[in-house]
């Protein structure tokens, strides 16, 4: 079973090195095969890709249309706009 860790920041070399010998000796892995099961890198996401002539609209039960932007609770609705990176350590679970 892997474990994912997910943080803001990069994780060190140190620490993937470090729990890559662990697992080593844990679960008897040679150096080949234990950068398959111990591994880092980032993932990005942008909940929404807007440009200036595109909008989204709702459309109220009542009929009504109102642009997201004027509507919603949402403070600054251009930080939907913008690219989230996140860092993942994936390694298996050392304790059962």
């Amino acid at each position: 079973i892997l474990k994912l860790k997910i943080s803001k920041t990069k994780f060190s070399e140190k620490k993937i090195t470090e729990l890559r010998k662990e697992v080593m000796l844990k679960y008897k892995f040679n150096e080949n095969e234990i950068k398959y099961l111990v591994f880092s890198n980032k993932v990005s996401n942008k909940a929404y890709k807007s440009n200036e002539n595109e909008r989204i609209n709702i459309i109220f039960k009542n009929g009504t249309i109102g642009d997201i932007a004027t509507v919603s609770d949402i403070s600054n609705i251009s930080t939907l706009s913008e690219t989230v990176e996140k860092f993942f350590l994936c390694y298996p679970v050392l304790k059962f």
